[in-house]
């Protein structure tokens, strides 16, 4: 969803290219789509946010520009004043019985009024070995990526399955390690994300120690500012998930899933074994996609290089350039990650959500029918 600061930044940019500085966006019709049950922004409040020390009513005085740009932003958004609802589900589109179910307790869901019967329906999607229940021993959920609140959760999922399907598939699980250097502002205090200024920071300019390369080797992706794996483990036929924008007309951009089929590997400099070109079968991409010389569908990912802050097991914080082929192991996404996809098996966890009732409704509007649903936390009612 798009904050009230980002609606501002918007309208600001549109009105110094049109130079008409005056004139929300510029001067220019805009048409605005979305929905406010979806997931709110990031760092910032959302459209509808109701805290007037966050997003204040008018511009005043002593005011921060950043309180000022969401005031800015949501008055804009208030003169919005034409709305059409659309009412009609293009997701869940099958006639049983038990996928009108599902489209009530949805809609219900969506505007916090579930009944006792919608309530009862969920806990019948929730795993068990109960009789009637769905379990991860079903073979259409095997390998399907879980939609969890944590990055760490997600970080963990994705480090068992990896073993555990490379053991399924009588695989080695090749790990592929990341170039690393220090950056030359590695200490620079105006530099460091606001989150990470009062933690202590490397201050040296010198080439990693094998000690802290280690470290940075063996952290979860989710200590890094950037959530780019200092080791990637890998075999043929694992899912992943590209975790950047590197080629739109090839369908390769954030988020696409798709299947390793091979790889290019190398040495780094200090003897690891690194990763140059990844071979990945995208899965489902909006157009078929034909690169000369490979399958159909089949794309080749080079390494790219990023500058990120990684906080180390000791709360050190340093800012290094890492060189790595930008994908993730896709046994786990986080529920802001999984966001505009349409899911056929859908498995969700609910645990540690921060955004519920959010995350409560979007991640079940995935599914595409009501077999495909498993939930992994109970439903309780509140007394």
């Amino acid at each position: 969803m798009v904050s009230c600061a980002a609606l501002y930044a918007i309208s600001a940019r549109l009105a110094l290219a049109r130079n008409e500085p005056d004139l929300p966006f510029g001067g220019i019709n805009i048409i605005v789509a979305g929905d406010f049950a979806q997931l709110p922004p990031v760092g910032s409040p959302s459209l509808f946010c109701g805290d007037r020390l966050q997003v204040p009513d008018a511009i005043q005085p002593k005011i921060t520009i950043g309180k000022q740009k969401n005031a800015i932003g949501k008055i804009i958004w208030q003169q919005f004043t034409t709305v059409v609802i659309l009412k009609q589900n293009m997701r869940q589109t099958k006639t049983s019985e038990a996928d009108e179910n599902l489209r009530t307790c949805l809609a219900n869901m969506r505007f916090g009024a579930c009944t006792p019967s919608d309530l009862e329906y969920l806990r019948t999607r929730t795993i068990s070995r109960r009789s009637g229940h769905p379990t991860f021993e079903d073979p259409r959920f095997r390998n399907v990526s879980i939609i969890t609140a944590l990055n760490a959760q997600k970080d963990k999922i994705n480090e068992i399955g990896c073993q555990k399907f490379a053991d399924e598939t009588n695989q080695p699980l090749v790990h592929f390690y990341s170039e690393d250097t220090l950056t030359e502002n590695a200490a620079s205090e105006s530099r460091k994300p606001q989150r990470v200024r009062k933690r202590e920071v490397l201050k040296v300019k010198r080439k990693l120690s094998t000690h802290r390369q280690q470290q940075l080797w063996d952290a979860y992706p989710c200590s890094t500012s950037e959530h780019i794996p200092g080791k990637l483990s890998l075999c043929v036929g694992m899912p992943i998930m590209i975790h950047h924008n590197d080629a739109t007309e090839l369908c390769i951009t954030k988020g696409q899933e798709g299947t390793v089929v091979g790889w290019q590997e190398s040495l780094g400099s200090q003897d690891q074994t690194i990763l140059d070109t990844l071979f990945v079968e995208l899965i489902k991409p909006p157009r078929p996609i034909r690169v000369p010389g490979l399958p159909m569908n089949v794309v080749a990912l080079t390494h790219g290089t990023k500058k990120l802050w990684c906080q180390l097991p000791d709360d050190l914080v340093v800012q290094v350039s890492r060189e790595q082929v930008l994908v993730l192991p896709n046994f786990a996404m986080t529920d802001y990650a999984s966001q505009g996809k349409t899911r056929e098996f859908n498995v969700i966890d609910l645990n540690n959500c921060k955004t519920v009732p959010s995350s409560g409704w979007v991640n079940p509007s995935m599914s595409l029918r009501e077999v495909g649903l498993i939930r992994i936390k109970r439903i309780k009612q509140k007394s």
